[in-house]
């Protein structure tokens, strides 16, 4: 307990000096450690409140109850890359995930036009907060696949595996995947309804549980 309160406290000193010089690269690096002050206080609630680890339980089982189905909307094209290799993302206001590439691959030669992603492996939590990995690629010889569809399974313990189910040809192999959507509930409003409401606790829970810690 008093190294996660350590932690957190010598965090958000950072963030205040950071915001205080108030230079781009100072608001982006405070950003980051941000999240990481987010992910220390939800994994300190989920290990330590009865009440905060029910809920990520309950919106885990509501996400595990039926396969994600995770869609391409926004494609670019970069002659130094094939594919995405890290997507991140979170659900919305309105009961969507939505991914973004947050990194790529670098073609060291024009070989690897061909690569593309088959498989990828990665986490969920109870708000829905997602992070997944490349771990199993696919190869043409002549021009490559650009994913329009994944499909995952969901396990109690947040582990996540989506693997491809559609694609299209694309000859250049330089156009890869930079934006992805879900709707993890496939339109069951009564299930996005009840993990909302979750995932409302749950985050009042985590800002109250930072509040009295900074106050």
């Amino acid at each position: 307990m008093n190294d996660t309160i350590l932690k957190i406290k010598q965090l958000n000193e950072k963030t205040e000096a950071l915001l205080t010089r108030g230079g781009k690269k100072d608001s982006q690096k405070s950003a980051l450690i941000k999240k990481e002050i987010w992910a220390i206080i939800y994994n300190h609630l989920l290990n330590t409140q009865e009440e905060f680890k029910s809920l990520h339980i309950q919106n885990l089982k509501l996400l595990s109850a039926t396969e994600i189905v995770i869609k391409t909307i926004e494609t670019n094209s970069n002659g130094m890359t094939s594919h995405a290799t890290q997507l991140e993302g979170k659900m919305l206001p309105n009961g969507y995930l939505y991914l973004d590439t947050t990194n790529s691959n670098f073609l060291f030669s024009d070989i690897q036009r061909g690569c593309y992603p088959k498989e990828y492996v990665g986490t969920i939590n109870g708000l829905c907060e997602t992070k997944i990995q490349i771990n199993e690629t696919g190869y043409r010889f002549i021009g490559s696949r650009i994913p329009l569809e994944f499909v995952g399974n969901l396990d109690l313990n947040g582990k996540i595996i989506f693997k491809i189910t559609k694609w299209d040809y694309e000859l250049s192999g330089y156009n890869y995947v930079t934006k992805m959507m879900s709707d993890p509930f496939n339109k069951d409003i009564d299930k996005k309804r009840d993990f909302l409401d979750n995932k409302s606790k749950m985050i009042l829970l985590m800002k109250d549980f930072k509040s009295k810690l900074l106050t």
